[in-house]
């Protein structure tokens, strides 16, 4: 004789915990590029112009401002050998390049367990085509510096997410930014959005300033994650005066100076239940002290945007949970324990 159970109904938190009991690497490998410029907020610059350079209108310097006229032009990267050179001055419409993303870069996102929650942790290690980069290193003072195909990269280590929500995509949707990631600022004039070229400084340049700002001292705080930045062998870099190509953490805004860790970079990655990163952004800002004008430790900050997408190159998607508990028949049966000779009989 057997007793059997059919059609039994399996819980959802049951079936999520056995989907997702085994932590899981999904390594996608990743194509895009950094913008062609970067834009900068100068905490000197209300006290200087009397305007709010912040990305948020917040003003963290508290100098009286007349209006906010947000970030503007600080650094343009170009094709090697067509740039203006440490004694040049880039332009509008120059020639400006946007350095690729090479093939050989990836992006890990580890799920340690459980789909899409704040215990998932990013790692990303982007590889740059080669390229040119004329920075501003103070009144007067420019630098170029410039790299092969693979001499630049830039490093995450594995950082836990502040945020992770499920997408309709069937993915997730994940920051590494405390208060979120700001929009682009769009200009007034309809032609284009942040970073922008023009580097005058005038109220009514972009429309709406955001609601989230760019730094750690603007508005609600916004803190990011590191970016350590590698160079090769074929780096190099030339100055109009000494100091733009001076190196180590106190050095000039070259990628062997002060940007050898930008320090504040704002993440986002949208996954789908395909294997693909859909979209991601990185704010690759440095934050740092200019004068000694308020907010302390930091009132400056400046960077560009790397835009990406992802396939899946080794692991599995993440999968997002069934809208219902599936109904799954799952038929045992238990055999009952052979009765002793004589059990039953009448006696």
């Amino acid at each position: 004789m057997k007793f059997c159970i059919k059609n039994f109904v399996v819980p959802l938190t049951v079936y999520l915990f056995c989907l997702n009991a085994a932590a899981v690497e999904s390594i996608y490998s990743v194509s895009g590029s950094h913008s062609s410029v970067e834009n900068a907020c100068v905490g000197p610059i209300p006290l200087f112009i009397g305007l709010d350079c912040s990305y948020d209108a917040s003003n963290p310097t508290l100098f009286p401002v007349a209006g906010w006229a947000g970030p503007r032009f600080s650094v343009g990267y170009y094709p090697i050998g067509s740039s203006p050179g440490p004694f040049g001055t880039p332009a509008v419409n120059d020639g400006k390049l946007s350095p690729e993303i090479m093939a050989s870069s990836s992006i890990t996102i580890n799920d340690n367990g459980t789909f899409c929650d704040l215990d998932d942790t990013i790692a990303i290690n982007l590889i740059f085509a080669a390229a040119a980069r004329n920075f501003t290193a103070g009144p007067g003072a420019r630098g170029e510096e410039s790299w092969g195909d693979g001499d630049l990269m830039f490093q995450i280590s594995p950082t836990p997410v502040n945020s992770a929500t499920g997408n309709l995509n069937g993915g997730c949707d994940y920051t590494i930014a405390t208060a979120g990631m700001p929009p682009l600022l769009e200009r007034s004039d309809g032609f284009g959005s942040y970073p922008v070229e023009e580097g005058s400084w005038s109220t009514g340049f972009f429309l709406n300033p955001s609601l989230i700002g760019m730094a750690s001292f603007e508005g609600v705080p916004n803190i990011g994650v590191a970016i350590s930045v590698l160079t090769g062998a074929s780096y190099a870099c030339v100055e109009n005066s000494p100091g733009p190509c001076d190196t180590g953490s106190d050095g000039a805004n070259n990628f062997r100076g002060s940007r050898a860790t930008i320090n504040n970079a704002l993440v986002s990655v949208a996954t789908d239940s395909l294997g693909n990163i859909t979209a991601g952004r990185i704010f690759d800002n440095n934050e740092s002290k200019v004068f000694q004008v308020p907010p302390d430790p930091f009132n400056s900050w400046d960077g560009g945007v790397i835009d990406f997408s992802g396939t899946l190159a080794n692991g599995r998607p993440q999968p997002q949970p069934p809208a219902e508990p599936p109904i799954t028949p799952v038929g045992f049966c238990v055999e009952p324990p052979e009765s002793p000779p004589g059990y039953g009989q009448d006696r």
